[in-house]
């Protein structure tokens, strides 16, 4: 049977984290906390949680959070503070965009920005100016190497960060 209990204390026992949870009638029990294959979190003191007996062991299955900033079919990984503050996130939407942080921005891809450089440095590297034309041969040069509309994004199409 699952109960809705309160986490008292948390400790790392022979490799695993062990949650003291108050079960909601007077009873302490100490549970093994559980996460789905891949993934890890350490509750805090003061976490609501969801736990069950398994045989004669008890496990915590899930922290119960007010968090419902996930759509259907997304995943949201989060990290708190001692203080139980949210300080960083990973949020895997639905459209194939991961966020993490709070970011709204998309990331630059190393390779995208080294391109970007080794092409507008190769550009002034070659130019050869040409006296009294008024930066006429640079402006050739470089709108060869960055036809309009102008150089592509360095942005990453699915990673944001702040």
């Amino acid at each position: 049977m699952a109960m809705i209990g309160q986490i008292k204390e948390v400790k790392i026992v022979d490799g695993r984290i062990e949650a003291v949870v108050e079960t909601g009638t007077g009873q302490e029990v100490t549970a093994n906390v559980m996460a789905g294959a891949g993934s890890e979190y350490h509750p805090l003191a003061g976490d609501t949680v969801l736990f069950h007996w398994v045989g004669q062991e008890v496990v915590v299955a899930a922290v119960i959070g007010a968090d419902a900033s996930a759509n259907a079919g997304e995943a949201l990984i989060f990290g708190r503070n001692a203080s139980g503050v949210v300080v960083s996130s990973v949020h895997c939407k639905a459209d194939g965009t991961v966020v993490t942080g709070f970011g709204a921005d998309f990331v630059a891809m190393a390779a995208k920005v080294d391109l970007l450089w080794a092409t507008l440095w190769g550009t002034f590297n070659t130019w050869a100016p040409v006296a009294q034309d008024g930066g006429a041969a640079l402006k050739t040069a470089f709108l060869a190497a960055f036809p309009p509309p102008g150089p592509s994004s360095v942005a990453s199409t699915n990673l944001k960060a702040d």
